[in-house]
């Protein structure tokens, strides 16, 4: 049972990376996908300060929000300023409000991805 007027889409890992790409580049981040750092992050993206250091961002994406995403979010923290987990947006169920809960305990942020672009 949905206890929100919003559909289920079945987006694609790649479509879902293409989204996100998109909308980090539309903020005026430089993007870079599937970078090898210690792993292969899925897209890392950097952006100058006004002070001029360079802000680091990584992002995983998945075709779900689960515990093995949140996982692999937090082992970016030593690598990047800011990390974000991307999933299809869905109706909320209460894993997923613990999962979210989760995300935003640990410093790592939720990027909710719809076919028709991108919002937290």
């Amino acid at each position: 049972m949905r206890r929100s007027g919003r559909k289920r889409e079945a987006l694609s890992e790649q479509a879902l990376g293409a989204l996100v790409v998109k909308h980090f580049e539309d903020q005026g981040w430089k993007v870079y996908q599937e970078v090898l750092l210690n792993n292969v992050a899925d897209i890392v993206v950097t952006r100058e300060t006004r002070n001029g250091a360079t802000l680091i961002g990584v992002i995983e994406l998945k075709t779900s929000l689960s515990i093995a995403l949140l996982a692999q979010g937090a082992s970016w923290k030593r690598f990047a300023h800011v990390v974000w987990v991307a999933f299809p947006a869905r109706s909320e169920t209460r894993s997923q409000q613990f999962g979210e809960q989760l995300a935003k305990d640990n410093g790592i942020g939720t990027i909710h991805v719809s076919s028709g672009g991108t919002y937290s």
